[in-house]
């Protein structure tokens, strides 16, 4: 069965915390890869993930895969994971 985990800043997850969900605490990009990278070991593994901790230079082969979705952060909303998939679409697309 697919394991859905959310991975970001404290404030963020308290919503999905309450639920019950399986949450990971990250402050920065840095510690959201290396529990990005335990739980990549895991089949069949979807991860949530904030803003404030996505890296899309170092999380782009896990954002093309479908193993991360980006979610709007708490704190701030900068539209990074639609702004990685409007680049590839352009891409794509052969549009600049």
């Amino acid at each position: 069965m697919p394991k859905i985990a959310f991975l970001g800043d404290r404030y963020s997850l308290e919503f999905f915390r309450l639920f019950g969900l399986e949450v990971f605490p990250a402050e920065t990009p840095a510690e959201a890869r290396t529990i990005l990278e335990k739980l990549k070991e895991q089949k069949d593994v979807t991860v949530f993930l904030t803003e404030e901790v996505f890296d899309p230079v170092e999380m782009k082969e896990a954002f093309l895969k479908g193993q991360i979705v980006v979610l709007p952060g708490w704190k701030k909303h900068q539209g990074a994971g639609q702004q990685l998939m409007e680049e590839l679409v352009r891409k794509a697309t052969g549009l600049k």
